[in-house]
């Protein structure tokens, strides 16, 4: 099964997945999140675009969101999206 990536926000139980990047935009439908086929990209659309970096970064700064991640998945062939793995890519520093 080939892999794929997308990224992800959560707060408390809640998750938000982002389906566009500039500008950002959530879904809390993961069928909706954006496909990226390299981590690479995956990772530069948030924290190599400094305007896209300072949106998500401030979000998790003033308690909107408690992290961001980026998910290895795969789509099995009923279209359901399995996660494989994941990395946190931003935080709030404590």
């Amino acid at each position: 099964m080939k892999e794929y990536f997308i990224l992800y926000g959560t707060k408390d139980k809640d998750t938000f997945y982002i389906s566009n990047t500039n500008p950002v935009i959530w879904t809390s439908d993961i069928k909706e999140a954006k496909i990226y086929n390299l981590r690479y990209t995956a990772e530069f659309k948030i924290l190599r675009d400094y305007d896209t970096y300072k949106y998500i970064s401030n979000l998790i700064n003033n308690n909107k969101l408690d992290c961001l991640y980026i998910s290895t998945i795969s789509i099995d062939d009923n279209g359901e999206y399995i996660e494989k793995g994941r990395v946190k890519l931003l935080w709030k520093n404590k």
